[in-house]
């Protein structure tokens, strides 16, 4: 079946953590130009705890929301989505004008899954009565799936039913994001990527970077004080530690999806660094480390699928010093 404004792929083998960035990444990476500009940044990671919930801990990339300078983005504000009647309607009105559309929904009316969870998607394409999207489907799947109007359509209304009711840790603000390409979408700074692996191995901040910019389905300042201290590059694996040690210590939650952006992270720094230097030496040390990292992260998947503890003390020594490891790496790989 032909299907307008299908992308030519979805981002399994590039990044997809968080689905707030793993979507756009797929819009972004399908205009042209798209390839340089992801493989010139996306280095830098921050992390920090929230001052709403001190017992959680975030990672990111300083990158999640630099897709906003790369495509244009426009959001659809709350009361804006409450207005609208036919969102399958909606989705196919913005594709035919070019632009792919981020929805919120409530993804059991999409999955068949049973548990109501608030869920984003792009949509990218409609024929007939089916759109297609991306997003994960009911096996936690990060892929293309098709649904039929009238799901969408449930799905939509559930999800702004799920939120009045509810309501969820901050308001929601925004239930949708249009993205279309840049009549001159920006040059990817290439002469800077030396500079941006060398201030991720230091652990600097990026100048002028503000952690609460870029969320635009709500409102992160509600749950990010401006005193919130603020971690950068490879001085982030202490929190990371913490709140590992946290749930060996406390019983506290496991925060899978962290650890799956750490390992899919020392993959694109192994990238960038194969561009930057031929020592095969340095390479197979960072591989090496990669390889480390991707083990906790499957032993923590597995800790959470299986409810039981199989992280260790000697696993969190590990993973905190890899912080001086990986600094020492980069920084002979860079030169």
């Amino acid at each position: 079946m032909t299907v307008a404004h299908t992308l030519p792929y979805v981002v399994q083998r590039h990044y997809n953590a968080y689905a707030y960035l793993a979507l756009p990444l797929c819009a972004a990476l399908a205009e042209p130009g798209g390839a340089d500009w992801f493989d010139t940044g996306f280095v830098q990671l921050h992390a920090y705890r929230l001052t709403t919930r001190p017992e959680e801990v975030h990672l990111d990339l300083v990158d999640a929301f630099a897709y906003q300078r790369f495509l244009r983005a426009e959001t659809v504000p709350a009361a804006a989505a409450r207005a609208i009647t036919d969102a399958a309607g909606f989705v196919r009105e913005h594709l035919a004008a070019g632009r792919r559309v981020v929805l919120f929904t409530e993804d059991s009316a999409l999955t068949g899954q049973p548990g109501a969870r608030f869920r984003e998607y792009l949509f990218v394409g409609h024929a007939g009565d089916r759109l297609t999207a991306v997003g994960f489907d009911a096996r936690r799947r990060f892929t293309t799936v098709e649904f039929t109007a009238e799901q969408v359509r449930d799905a939509f209304r559930a999800g702004l039913r799920l939120q009045e009711q509810a309501g969820g840790p901050v308001p929601v603000t925004a239930y949708a994001q249009l993205l279309s390409a840049r009549a001159e979408p920006p040059r990817p700074p290439r002469a800077d990527l030396a500079a941006q692996v060398t201030a991720y191995a230091l652990g600097t901040a990026p100048p002028g970077f503000d952690p609460r910019q870029g969320w635009w389905w709500f409102d992160r300042a509600l749950d990010l004080s401006p005193g919130t201290a603020v971690s950068y590059g490879t001085d982030v694996y202490a929190l990371l530690g913490e709140h590992l040690r946290g749930h060996l210590d406390a019983g506290l939650p496991l925060n899978y999806p962290m650890f799956h952006l750490l390992a899919e992270h020392k993959r694109l720094v192994l990238a960038r660094l194969s561009r930057l230097t031929a020592d095969p030496g340095a390479l197979a040390g960072y591989r090496a480390l990669a390889g480390e990292v991707d083990l906790l992260r499957m032993k923590i998947m597995l800790s959470r699928e299986r409810r039981k503890v199989l992280l260790t003390g000697p696993d969190v020594d590990g993973l905190v010093g890899l912080g001086p490891r990986e600094r020492e790496l980069v920084l002979a790989a860079v030169g």
